[in-house]
């Protein structure tokens, strides 16, 4: 199985289906921020056969979080993976790259 990352942000159905997904995986409604699936280009997505499996993101640190730090929200049945470091890692290489 192979895990595909896009710099972008996921369509509103998708975010919605990640939403009802992590509920029935958690047994909970957890909190996706807008600001984590915000429009901005320090997104990325993780998709496993197109299905939207989680979502990550950098924060600035305007927003009160130290600088570079990143926040992820994946479903559970994919923790373990390595997934959020691989996300992590193309992220901030964007940043230096820009």
């Amino acid at each position: 199985m192979k895990i595909a990352l896009h710099n972008e942000r996921p369509e509103e159905a998708q975010l919605r289906r990640l939403m009802d997904d992590l509920a029935v995986e958690a047994g909970d409604q957890p909190l996706l921020q807008e600001s984590e699936a915000g429009r901005g280009g320090r997104v990325i997505a993780a998709y496993d056969s197109g299905r939207l499996i989680g979502i990550g993101r950098l924060v600035d640190s305007s927003a009160g979080a130290e600088a570079g730090g990143f926040e992820c929200t994946l479903l559970p049945s994919y923790t373990g993976r390595e997934i959020e470091s691989s996300m992590r890692k193309l992220l901030s290489a964007r940043r230096i790259c820009r």
